[in-house]
């Protein structure tokens, strides 16, 4: 009698070998952990964007065919080699609307395999018209979603009444659990890195900087990260560093504020992380940041927006504090009193304990199989 083997899952995304960012970490980490709780595959991407938004390219295991968004004969090779295979569920991790047309036609070739498709954001983070249509259309057909918040849970159930949802915790991306930071660091360094993107809010971090500065006046400010301003808006990029850099010369923060404007490489993160008194981030609008976790991950206390998605992570005075968004004072005041607070890095660490991959993994499995076991 043949041994019963575990459900194998495919899990597809864009591919971390070219593709910069904390979804497509997170895809490849996920068919990575997937593994130990059950049988699991990774395809990337060869293109999961048109060219005019992100024109690299990436590739996949040489047995499967490499989905591109732009080509609908991937699509049907990638389903029918699904089915050869015998995959058990397959997991899409939805980035962008524009891909609506490439996700709406891969649930439908891939039926009847179960699609369940995590949504890192329900809706983009720069307005898009017609977004919420474009989602209906990819996604009705899936046999649900997994989200990472409240904020996202409740949007995707109102979009998607009938749809099974599945909310799960982020676990951190990265680990940075041997990160020291028992030594001793000079001056008053402060932190923000991720993607620089206007939802950001780098501008109000400058101003509340300022006023750090008054308190705080050797306080060094580090904003790190490679810019991603949608190349849909001309001049869009330079348009927006010319406004970071033309509000720091304003606020005579040219000697205490350094732009390192480059995706960081994990020997750098961590250095960063060593020599940082506080991470800040100001976002204006968010439902859910890798960021945070990264740095709580290497017990770097936190200040952040009092958002939704945010304060699930963010602990008053026990991980760090939460500020106002789009509110300078309000930022500068919490950055304030964490600098003046003593935090235990393992309580900071310990905050994280319920958010880990083997947990993920296995209520994954049990919302798409009933069980794994």
């Amino acid at each position: 009698m043949q041994e019963r083997q575990d459900p194998l899952l495919l899990v597809t995304g864009p591919d971390p070998q070219r593709f910069q960012g904390g979804i497509s970490r997170f895809s490849k980490l996920l068919a990575t952990h997937l593994k130990d709780v059950t049988r699991s595959e990774f395809v990337g991407w060869r293109r999961p964007y048109p060219n005019h938004l992100l024109p690299k390219a990436t590739t996949g295991p040489e047995d499967f065919p490499h989905l591109d968004v732009l080509s609908p004969s991937t699509w049907t090779a990638f389903a029918d080699q699904a089915k050869q295979r015998q995959v058990d569920a397959v997991i899409l991790n939805w980035v962008h609307p524009v891909q609506s047309l490439a996700f709406a036609s891969l649930i439908k070739k891939l039926k009847p395999l179960p699609t369940w498709v995590v949504c890192h954001n329900v809706y983009p983070h720069e307005k898009l018209p017609g977004a919420r249509t474009l989602l209906h259309f990819a996604l009705k057909e899936s046999s649900g979603l997994v989200v990472h918040s409240e904020p996202n849970e409740h949007q995707a159930r109102e979009i998607f009444p009938k749809l099974k949802i599945l909310s799960l915790s982020l676990p951190p991306l990265d680990d940075y659990s041997m990160v020291r930071r028992d030594q001793a660091r000079s001056g008053v360094e402060l932190l923000c890195f991720g993607h620089l993107r206007p939802y950001k809010g780098i501008e109000t971090l400058l101003t509340a900087f300022s006023e750090v500065k008054k308190v705080f006046p050797e306080a060094r400010l580090t904003i790190a990260g490679k810019p991603l301003v949608a190349s849909v808006i001309p001049g869009g990029k330079k348009r927006y560093l010319k406004a970071l850099n033309e509000r720091k010369r304003q606020l005579r923060l040219d000697d205490s504020v350094q732009f390192l404007l480059e995706y960081l490489p994990d020997d750098k993160l961590r250095a960063l992380f060593e020599a940082s008194d506080l991470a800040v981030f100001p976002f204006h609008e968010v439902t859910a940041s890798a960021s945070v976790l990264t740095a709580l991950s290497a017990g770097v206390p936190v200040v952040a927006s009092d958002l939704p998605g945010l304060s699930e992570v963010v602990l008053s005075g026990k991980n760090g504090f939460l500020a106002e968004a789009k509110n300078p004072e309000s930022l500068s005041s919490a950055i304030v009193m964490a600098l003046r607070s003593r935090f235990d890095t393992d309580v900071i660490r310990g905050s994280l304990a319920k958010r880990s991959w083997n947990q993920y993994c296995q209520s994954l499995g049990q919302g798409i199989f009933g069980t794994l076991s």
